[in-house]
């Protein structure tokens, strides 16, 4: 594809220079490079491609400064259901869990030719896996970068999202206005939520074998202790340097996960402390019910071996382009005009009497679809501020509810481990009702004292426990967690709806807009080819750039 690196305006494959400039055309393998996606961003560049989609870097036309990256599925998965499900689910899930360590997704729509595509923050930093490479992590920084994606990871959880690939890929290392590492989870692909069934087919699964636990490999449903246990074996790497198992085979890296013990942090890096290494053992335990009880744990543990400068909560410094370097539509608009005004210069020099009837029509039409496309700008910035503001209201909304959300779920995880540690009776009621069930099977229809005394012992047992949970606040605390998970239901269905007004307006303006833009172009067209043989005006060609 042709595209002219000055206006960006695509072209066939038989143009040699620009219709509108006369700038020479340059060749663009990416026949997407220089298109407009969703009616305001325009492709600058491809940043990564992988198995399912390739990332652009983009600029939001109506925004001088902001760039974005958008993920546009291959062309090949436009039709496919469980795919384009999938770049949704991401969408849908990252939006709305809106916290610092994860990723800020702004859009999601079609392209043209009904490719799904997704818009959001374009991270400026590496992966994990490239990062730990280029820099020499003390215990505290990885500890420090293992509490970011934990932060990340509870405000998921809480919301009721599970990631389902945590893996150094999907971790990306960004940097703060103070120069300190932020961390962003990325890729809420296959990241499931609670009212969600699973995508995959019978006998397959999606994610990374060398970070996946040991019941994803088994099939059973995923929990957050799935993204614990994921997060233990980054942790891992990043304490010992070494990968936690490896295997040339999936069926290799399935018996190790599932029946080989993870080995000692210690032994590979005598100078993790005891507390650092026992908390990273026991988030790699074969059984779920054996790993730290959730998230919020695990950050509460590994915060003592942090930094202090690793604790503060810190933001992705803003990621702009330089003003000068990108072109606006004003900014276009106001080269029209003057281009306008080069047309009535060369109409004059080339017929000083007066030029044929039908070439003045052109130059008029040029100029007044040039006027018509500045009054249409003001609407477009209207509906771009009442979409900001909308935005802004919703992100301000989510970042309250997820705020509050956090700190309930967090005094509940509290709440809880202090109940487990307090409460023995679940083991003691358990033990005599497994006493009494043995007896039962020796003599089944003999009536034995001790299987009553038993069942006595089991009932005590288990009412002390039932006293001892209604006197926490656990069940209290369950219930406003839940009340303000519904809120934040309601918050993201009205948003959306309100979204999706003001996009349909906005999507019309898009059309009108372009069948103008393209009309400039076609008017421009028909001068050029009409002054272009005439000697006199040829110099003029040249402030037409």
């Amino acid at each position: 594809m042709l595209v002219c690196p000055t206006c960006r305006l695509n072209h066939p494959d038989t143009a040699e220079v620009c219709l509108v400039d006369g700038t020479p055309l340059q060749n663009v393998a990416d026949p997407r490079l220089g298109s407009l996606v969703g009616g305001c961003y325009r492709i600058e560049r491809v940043v990564g491609s992988g198995g399912m989609a390739t990332v652009y870097a983009a600029t939001h036309t109506l925004k001088p400064g902001r760039l974005v990256a958008i993920k546009i599925l291959h062309p090949r998965f436009a039709d496919d259901t469980k795919v384009r499900t999938r770049l949704e689910r991401e969408a849908r899930a990252a939006a709305t869990v809106a916290h610092p360590n994860v990723v800020d997704v702004y859009d999601f729509g079609l392209t043209e030719d009904g490719v799904p595509y997704l818009v959001c923050e374009l991270l400026v930093g590496s992966p994990l896996d490239r990062y730990r490479k280029s820099h020499k992590l003390s215990v505290a920084d990885a500890a420090g970068l293992g509490l970011q994606v934990a932060r990340g990871l509870g405000r998921a959880h809480d919301l009721g999202v599970v990631h389902r690939d945590v893996k150094p890929e999907n971790i990306f290392v960004c940097q703060s206005e103070d120069g300190e590492p932020v961390v962003k989870l990325v890729d809420f692909g296959i990241a499931l939520a609670n009212d969600e069934s699973r995508l995959t087919a019978a006998g397959h699964f999606v994610g990374s074998p060398q970070y996946m636990s040991p019941e994803r490999f088994k099939g059973d449903a995923d929990t957050p202790a799935t993204d614990i246990y994921s997060l233990g074996v980054v942790l891992y790497e990043l304490l010992t340097g070494t990968p936690l198992f490896e295997a040339s085979t999936l069926s290799g890296y399935l018996l190790l996960h599932l029946e080989q013990a993870p080995p000692d942090v210690r032994k590979r890096q005598p100078t993790c402390p005891e507390g650092l290494a026992r908390l990273v053992h026991e988030m790699l335990a074969k059984q779920p019910a054996d790993r730290p009880a959730d998230v919020h744990v695990v950050e509460r543990r590994l915060l003592p071996f942090t930094a202090h400068k690793s604790r503060v909560e810190r933001r992705v410094s803003a990621n702009a382009l330089d003003d000068s370097k990108v072109r606006s539509k004003d900014t276009d608009l106001d080269a029209w005009a003057r281009r306008v005004s080069v047309y009535g210069e060369m109409l004059r020099t080339a017929w000083p009497s007066g030029a044929p009837r039908e070439v003045q029509a052109l130059v008029l039409e040029l100029d007044q679809t040039v006027k018509n496309l500045r009054e249409a700008r003001g609407t477009d910035h209207a509906l771009v501020a009442q979409l900001e503001h909308l935005d802004g209201e919703l992100r301000l909304r989510r970042d309250q509810l997820g705020r509050a959300i956090s700190t309930l779920a967090a005094d509940l995880s509290e709440a809880r481990a202090d109940f487990r540690a307090r409460c023995a009776h679940p083991d003691a009621w358990r033990a005599q009702l497994e006493r009494a069930q043995a007896l039962q099977a020796e003599q089944p229809h003999v009536p034995d004292s001790e299987i009553l005394a038993c069942m006595r012992q089991a009932t005590a047992s288990y009412g002390e426990w039932v006293r001892a949970w209604e006197a926490t606040p656990i069940k209290d605390l369950m219930f406003q967690l839940e009340q303000l998970r519904k809120q934040q239901e309601e918050v993201e269905a009205n948003a959306r709806k309100r979204q999706a007004e003001v996009a349909v307006r906005a999507t019309h303006r898009s059309i009108a807009r372009n069948e103008s833009e393209v009309a400039l172009l076609r008017i421009s067209h028909e001068l050029n080819t009409r002054l272009r043989p005439i000697e006199a005006v040829r110099a003029h060609f040249e402030r037409l750039s």
